[in-house]
């Protein structure tokens, strides 16, 4: 059970320079820095995956990423891809109204997109851009996801490639030392 003075009369200040504000009320968000923090936080997001499953987008949320996507078969016509980018499309539009009205920040130019397909395949995917709101993002080569690298054919090449590059770089430091 949570306590409600967890929740109740949070207030904030800045101090810089040894110099400290006038502390204020906070009327939203979810206080930082504690075992619960993270579980309200949870709480608060929870429709963001609902939203995901009306639109028929899978997704996976980590802390306060979401990751969002869909399949489709590779067609001579590209039917299927943009259907499936018109379904991404107004689940990113429908995550964004929520999260304004709920006074969370969509973070835009962090959003990037792959699409991803077998080397072997003879038809490729367009490389047309998905449209998000206001903007749009073109398909990458890569994306780093969690720390990982992935490139447009899951191959991980560019991810070993990224390992080895830091370990001889490692490796060389070591050698100067010695």
């Amino acid at each position: 059970m949570i306590r409600s003075a967890y929740l109740s009369y949070l207030f904030q200040s800045f101090s810089i320079a040894g110099v400290t504000s006038v502390a204020v009320l906070l009327l939203y968000g979810v206080p930082q820095g504690s075992v619960l923090g993270p579980i309200v936080f949870t709480l608060y997001n929870s429709p963001i995956h609902s939203i995901s499953l009306k639109h028929g987008v899978s997704d996976h949320l980590y802390a306060d990423d979401e990751q969002i996507y869909v399949s489709f078969p590779l067609v001579p016509d590209h039917s299927a891809q943009s259907r499936a980018y018109s379904m991404v499309s107004n689940c990113v539009s429908e995550t964004q109204a929520w999260m304004s009205d709920n006074l969370i920040q969509f973070n835009g130019p962090k959003s990037d997109a792959l699409v991803c397909y077998s080397k072997t395949s003879r038809l490729k995917p367009t490389n047309f851009p998905l449209v998000l709101g206001d903007a749009s993002i073109s398909p990458s080569e890569t994306v780093l996801n969690l720390g990982v690298t992935l490139d447009t054919h899951l191959s991980m090449q560019k991810q070993i490639g990224k390992v080895c590059s830091t370990a001889f770089y490692k490796l060389g430091k070591i050698v100067k030392i010695r």
